[in-house]
């Protein structure tokens, strides 16, 4: 709806795992470069992990389109396989027909395709995507696959892409054997202030205008911050950014279209991400309001043991001196003073939540 408002060709914030629109961060290079060196180096499993929405999926892409033609592969995106599934997807994407579907079929038939692979100088990798849903079963058969191998090297690399729990799936002592198979790792984090620019910016460019859009530093700083740096958080932020500056006829992006848009999403993740001096603000108010609570009890105990307690004692005076009155002479009750109410409270001034620094609304060079 906005492309032609902003001159663009496509839509540059699409949730799509397009390897066009791959932002090469430091770390997700350096990601591309272990998958790039643990396939040619033949080190049998490598380990890829990263938060929901960094890049993993939109990254074996990439690493399809940078890999030759000597080396097959195949890529698995439904992880929720039993071991026979399992193998069955593995000789599909190979394009190998066994001559018996079962477990001891599938496998010989590729033994001896990776074995031909291996004489005539070339390689094989399976990749799999969300590894982390692999059943411990599964992830068995995947170590069994490994053991086909020569003298010389492996004759297939198994690369596992998933999130977090696939390192804390891959701790636990069952899996053991596994995990000291696995040669290579890197784990993918967020992206700073500055890459989350870069990101911006590179997204707008691959689209087809890079400057059409006028981007504030504060609301750069922004986007950051109600997105973390993760990628489809900026994806889906950024999207409905432009389509507000489009209804508002804009193409400046200021601090209030961000803010405005972040709450027309209405996501659960904008809320979490609150920042330290609020955190400071709304622990001042909750002190104060449990210390108005216990002084407002003590008034009010005060204030009531000051009005029942002289009737009290009236009343038991009276009655003692009426079974007494026979005698000749009574015993004096005791006089209490009545407790004193308490002094109003401690004239503490409110306490005033500190107020976030005003960043002025500069656009990007």
């Amino acid at each position: 709806m906005y492309l032609h408002f902003f001159n663009l060709r496509e839509p540059p914030f699409n949730l799509t795992p397009d390897p066009r629109f791959l932002f090469l961060s430091t770390q997700h290079e350096e990601a591309l470069t272990h998958l790039l060196y643990g396939i040619h180096e033949r080190k049998g499993f490598i380990e890829i992990t990263g938060e929901v929405g960094t890049g993993k999926t939109v990254l074996c892409r990439a690493l399809l389109e940078r890999l030759d033609k000597t080396v097959s592969t195949a890529l698995i995106f439904n992880s929720y396989l039993t071991k026979m599934e399992l193998l069955q997807a593995i000789t599909d994407d190979f394009g190998l027909q066994p001559c018996e579907t079962t477990g001891k079929g599938y496998i010989d038939t590729l033994n001896a395709y990776l074995l031909g692979e291996f004489a005539a100088g070339r390689n094989a990798a399976v990749i799999i995507d969300e590894a982390q849903n692999l059943e411990s079963t599964v992830l068995e058969q995947l170590r069994m696959l490994s053991n086909l191998e020569t003298e010389r090297g492996k004759l297939i690399q198994i690369i596992l892409v998933g999130q977090p729990e696939l390192r804390d799936k891959l701790a636990t002592p069952q899996m053991r054997q596994l995990e000291q198979r696995i040669a290579v790792r890197f784990h993918i984090h967020e992206l700073t202030r500055t890459e989350t620019e870069q990101y911006i910016t590179h997204r707008m460019s691959v689209a087809g205008a890079a400057h059409t859009v006028t981007w504030s530093r504060r609301a750069v700083r922004l986007i950051h911050h109600y997105t973390g740096g993760i990628p489809r958080r900026i994806n889906l932020l950024c999207d409905r950014i432009l389509m507000t500056a489009f209804v508002r006829e804009t193409h400046r992006v200021r601090a209030a279209i961000v803010q405005w848009s972040a709450q027309e999403l209405a996501s659960s993740w904008q809320a979490k991400r609150m920042s330290w001096l609020r955190r400071v603000a709304l622990g001042g108010y909750v002190g104060l309001g449990i210390l108005a609570l216990l002084g407002g009890s003590v008034v009010a105990w005060r204030s009531v043991q000051s009005a029942w307690y002289p009737r009290v004692v009236d009343q038991v005076s009276a009655l003692t001196r009426n079974a007494l009155s026979p005698a000749p002479a009574s015993l004096p009750l005791p006089v209490y003073e009545p407790a004193s109410s308490v002094a109003p409270m401690l004239a503490t001034p409110a306490l005033v939540p500190p107020s976030l620094p005003q960043e002025a609304d500069v656009d990007l060079a």
